[in-house]
Protein backbone atom coordinates (compact mmCIF):
# COMPACT_ATOMS: atom_id res chain seq x y z
CA UNK A 1 0.00 0.00 0.00
CA UNK A 2 0.95 3.21 -0.93
CA UNK A 3 2.51 5.67 2.39
CA UNK A 4 1.79 8.98 0.14
CA UNK A 5 -0.68 11.33 1.56
CA UNK A 6 -3.36 12.45 -0.78
CA UNK A 7 -4.17 16.30 -0.88
CA UNK A 8 -7.32 15.65 1.17
CA UNK A 9 -5.55 14.25 3.78
CA UNK A 10 -2.97 16.78 4.35
CA UNK A 11 -4.23 19.88 5.40
CA UNK A 12 -0.71 22.23 7.03
CA UNK A 13 -1.39 24.57 9.56
CA UNK A 14 -2.33 27.81 8.11
CA UNK A 15 0.93 29.35 9.34
CA UNK A 16 2.85 26.95 8.13
CA UNK A 17 1.48 27.34 4.67
CA UNK A 18 2.96 30.75 4.57
CA UNK A 19 5.87 29.90 5.77
CA UNK A 20 6.06 27.25 3.16
CA UNK A 21 4.73 29.70 0.34
CA UNK A 22 7.19 32.62 1.47
CA UNK A 23 10.46 30.03 1.49
CA UNK A 24 9.57 28.86 -2.01
CA UNK A 25 9.41 31.89 -3.26
CA UNK A 26 12.55 33.35 -1.63
CA UNK A 27 14.19 30.22 -3.66
CA UNK A 28 12.57 30.52 -6.95
CA UNK A 29 13.76 34.29 -6.61
CA UNK A 30 17.42 33.04 -5.73
CA UNK A 31 17.15 30.26 -8.55
CA UNK A 32 16.15 32.45 -11.05
CA UNK A 33 18.72 35.48 -10.18
CA UNK A 34 21.31 32.68 -10.21
CA UNK A 35 20.45 31.36 -13.48
CA UNK A 36 20.64 34.96 -14.94
CA UNK A 37 24.04 34.81 -13.41
CA UNK A 38 24.65 31.98 -15.66
CA UNK A 39 25.39 29.10 -12.35
CA UNK A 40 24.19 26.60 -14.82
CA UNK A 41 20.77 25.39 -13.30
CA UNK A 42 18.76 23.64 -16.16
CA UNK A 43 15.49 25.40 -18.20
CA UNK A 44 13.20 22.98 -17.02
CA UNK A 45 13.37 22.95 -13.35
CA UNK A 46 13.43 26.84 -13.54
CA UNK A 47 9.92 26.33 -15.67
CA UNK A 48 8.66 24.52 -12.85
CA UNK A 49 8.69 27.11 -10.81
CA UNK A 50 7.29 29.49 -12.11
CA UNK A 51 4.57 27.55 -12.73
CA UNK A 52 4.18 26.19 -9.26
CA UNK A 53 5.38 30.06 -7.71
CA UNK A 54 2.01 31.59 -9.85
CA UNK A 55 -0.21 28.74 -8.35
CA UNK A 56 1.11 29.81 -4.94
CA UNK A 57 1.09 33.75 -5.85
CA UNK A 58 -2.42 35.34 -4.40
CA UNK A 59 -4.66 36.68 -7.09
CA UNK A 60 -3.40 39.10 -9.78
CA UNK A 61 -3.28 42.66 -9.58
CA UNK A 62 -6.57 44.12 -10.69
CA UNK A 63 -6.50 46.94 -13.01
CA UNK A 64 -8.24 49.40 -10.27
CA UNK A 65 -5.12 48.95 -8.26
CA UNK A 66 -3.27 51.32 -10.63
CA UNK A 67 -6.10 53.18 -12.31
CA UNK A 68 -3.88 56.09 -12.57
CA UNK A 69 -1.15 54.89 -14.19
CA UNK A 70 -2.97 53.01 -16.80
CA UNK A 71 -4.71 55.69 -17.61
CA UNK A 72 -1.54 57.79 -18.67
CA UNK A 73 -1.25 55.30 -21.82
CA UNK A 74 2.76 55.30 -21.17
CA UNK A 75 3.09 51.59 -21.71
CA UNK A 76 2.10 50.03 -24.77
CA UNK A 77 2.59 46.36 -26.05
CA UNK A 78 2.39 44.88 -29.26
CA UNK A 79 4.19 42.52 -31.84
CA UNK A 80 7.16 40.75 -31.36
CA UNK A 81 11.11 40.44 -31.94
CA UNK A 82 12.58 38.45 -34.49
CA UNK A 83 13.28 35.95 -31.80
CA UNK A 84 9.41 36.11 -30.90
CA UNK A 85 9.78 37.83 -27.92
CA UNK A 86 6.55 40.67 -27.05
CA UNK A 87 7.32 44.00 -27.68
CA UNK A 88 6.98 46.90 -25.11
CA UNK A 89 7.10 50.76 -25.72
CA UNK A 90 7.46 53.22 -22.85
CA UNK A 91 6.96 57.21 -23.11
CA UNK A 92 8.61 58.92 -21.01
CA UNK A 93 7.22 62.51 -21.07
CA UNK A 94 3.93 60.74 -20.12
CA UNK A 95 5.32 59.72 -16.51
CA UNK A 96 5.18 62.92 -13.83
CA UNK A 97 7.01 62.87 -10.56
CA UNK A 98 4.12 64.65 -9.39
CA UNK A 99 1.19 62.99 -10.18
CA UNK A 100 1.99 59.39 -8.86
CA UNK A 101 1.94 57.78 -5.76
CA UNK A 102 4.99 55.26 -5.36
CA UNK A 103 3.17 52.51 -4.25
CA UNK A 104 1.09 52.37 -7.20
CA UNK A 105 3.51 52.80 -9.12
CA UNK A 106 5.49 49.94 -8.07
CA UNK A 107 2.70 47.99 -8.75
CA UNK A 108 2.14 48.96 -11.80
CA UNK A 109 5.13 47.96 -12.75
CA UNK A 110 5.05 44.51 -11.48
CA UNK A 111 1.27 44.03 -13.74
CA UNK A 112 3.32 45.14 -16.86
CA UNK A 113 5.57 42.39 -16.32
CA UNK A 114 3.34 39.81 -15.68
CA UNK A 115 1.29 41.23 -18.75
CA UNK A 116 3.94 40.54 -20.69
CA UNK A 117 5.19 37.02 -19.32
CA UNK A 118 1.08 35.83 -19.54
CA UNK A 119 1.61 36.82 -23.52
CA UNK A 120 4.77 35.89 -24.10
CA UNK A 121 3.48 31.83 -23.29
CA UNK A 122 6.97 29.71 -22.81
CA UNK A 123 9.70 32.35 -23.96
CA UNK A 124 8.88 34.53 -21.13
CA UNK A 125 10.95 37.08 -22.47
CA UNK A 126 10.50 40.74 -23.63
CA UNK A 127 11.98 43.59 -25.56
CA UNK A 128 11.55 47.41 -24.37
CA UNK A 129 11.69 50.81 -26.07
CA UNK A 130 12.11 53.30 -23.61
CA UNK A 131 11.45 56.75 -25.33
CA UNK A 132 12.59 59.81 -23.51
CA UNK A 133 11.26 62.76 -26.42
CA UNK A 134 10.06 64.97 -24.56
CA UNK A 135 11.33 64.66 -21.16
CA UNK A 136 11.81 67.40 -18.67
CA UNK A 137 12.48 67.79 -14.97
CA UNK A 138 9.10 67.15 -14.44
CA UNK A 139 9.66 64.07 -15.91
CA UNK A 140 12.93 62.44 -13.25
CA UNK A 141 12.00 60.54 -11.09
CA UNK A 142 15.01 59.23 -9.45
CA UNK A 143 12.73 57.22 -6.61
CA UNK A 144 10.59 55.50 -9.58
CA UNK A 145 13.62 54.45 -11.80
CA UNK A 146 15.17 52.95 -8.97
CA UNK A 147 12.14 50.95 -7.94
CA UNK A 148 10.88 50.13 -11.34
CA UNK A 149 14.90 48.87 -11.74
CA UNK A 150 14.79 46.91 -8.49
CA UNK A 151 11.66 45.11 -9.55
CA UNK A 152 12.97 44.48 -12.99
CA UNK A 153 16.71 42.73 -11.91
CA UNK A 154 15.76 41.46 -8.49
CA UNK A 155 12.36 39.49 -8.90
CA UNK A 156 12.22 39.40 -13.29
CA UNK A 157 16.16 39.24 -13.82
CA UNK A 158 15.76 36.55 -16.57
CA UNK A 159 12.83 38.53 -18.69
CA UNK A 160 14.35 41.29 -20.46
CA UNK A 161 15.88 40.52 -23.41
CA UNK A 162 17.03 44.24 -24.47
CA UNK A 163 15.90 47.16 -24.13
CA UNK A 164 16.31 50.42 -26.38
CA UNK A 165 16.96 54.06 -24.88
CA UNK A 166 16.11 56.53 -27.68
CA UNK A 167 15.66 60.12 -27.78
CA UNK A 168 17.57 60.79 -24.84
CA UNK A 169 18.15 64.40 -24.29
CA UNK A 170 21.05 65.89 -22.35
CA UNK A 171 19.01 66.20 -19.19
CA UNK A 172 18.28 62.36 -19.39
CA UNK A 173 22.08 61.41 -18.64
CA UNK A 174 21.62 63.27 -15.49
CA UNK A 175 19.84 60.85 -13.83
CA UNK A 176 21.66 58.00 -15.46
CA UNK A 177 24.55 59.31 -13.85
CA UNK A 178 22.86 58.83 -10.62
CA UNK A 179 21.11 55.21 -11.29
CA UNK A 180 24.35 53.69 -13.48
CA UNK A 181 26.07 52.45 -9.92
CA UNK A 182 22.48 50.55 -9.16
CA UNK A 183 22.01 48.56 -12.56
CA UNK A 184 23.55 44.96 -12.10
CA UNK A 185 26.41 44.19 -15.18
CA UNK A 186 24.29 41.74 -16.40
CA UNK A 187 21.32 44.15 -17.37
CA UNK A 188 23.96 46.74 -17.98
CA UNK A 189 24.27 44.51 -20.87
CA UNK A 190 20.68 44.45 -22.71
CA UNK A 191 20.92 48.03 -22.68
CA UNK A 192 21.41 50.03 -26.13
CA UNK A 193 21.12 53.43 -26.18
CA UNK A 194 20.18 55.20 -29.63
CA UNK A 195 22.49 58.32 -29.53
CA UNK A 196 21.58 59.89 -33.34
CA UNK A 197 17.81 59.96 -33.57
CA UNK A 198 18.03 59.38 -37.20
CA UNK A 199 19.07 55.87 -36.53
CA UNK A 200 16.27 55.08 -34.59
CA UNK A 201 14.67 52.65 -37.14
CA UNK A 202 18.01 51.42 -38.80
CA UNK A 203 19.34 50.33 -35.15
CA UNK A 204 15.46 48.57 -34.19
CA UNK A 205 15.23 46.90 -37.63
CA UNK A 206 18.20 44.58 -36.40
CA UNK A 207 16.28 43.03 -33.68
CA UNK A 208 12.50 43.82 -35.24
CA UNK A 209 10.84 43.21 -38.62
CA UNK A 210 9.88 45.96 -40.13
CA UNK A 211 5.95 44.59 -39.81
CA UNK A 212 6.30 44.54 -36.54
CA UNK A 213 7.96 48.21 -35.32
CA UNK A 214 5.70 50.18 -34.03
CA UNK A 215 4.33 53.01 -36.54
CA UNK A 216 6.31 55.57 -34.73
CA UNK A 217 9.73 54.48 -35.42
CA UNK A 218 9.18 53.76 -39.13
CA UNK A 219 7.48 50.37 -38.58
CA UNK A 220 4.24 49.15 -39.93
CA UNK A 221 2.41 47.85 -36.11
CA UNK A 222 0.39 50.67 -34.10
CA UNK A 223 1.06 50.79 -30.57
CA UNK A 224 -1.64 49.43 -28.27
CA UNK A 225 -1.75 50.80 -24.85
CA UNK A 226 -1.52 48.40 -21.64
CA UNK A 227 -5.18 49.09 -20.72
CA UNK A 228 -5.87 47.91 -24.59
CA UNK A 229 -4.01 44.60 -23.89
CA UNK A 230 -5.90 41.30 -22.83
CA UNK A 231 -4.11 38.69 -22.09
CA UNK A 232 -5.05 34.96 -23.83
CA UNK A 233 -7.43 32.89 -21.73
Amino acid sequence: MSSALSSESFKPHPLQLAELTERFLQAWRALKTMRHRKWGFCDCACRNLIRNQRRLMKEPLQESEIANELKKDKAFVQGVDKKGRKIMVLLGARHLTSDRDLGEFERFGIFLLDKLSSLSGDLDKFVGVIDMKGIGYRNMDIKGFLSGLEILQDHYPERLGKLFFVHCPSLFWVIWRICYPFIDPNVREKLVFVDDDGQIKETLLQDIDITQLPVEYGGMLPMVPLRNVKAPT
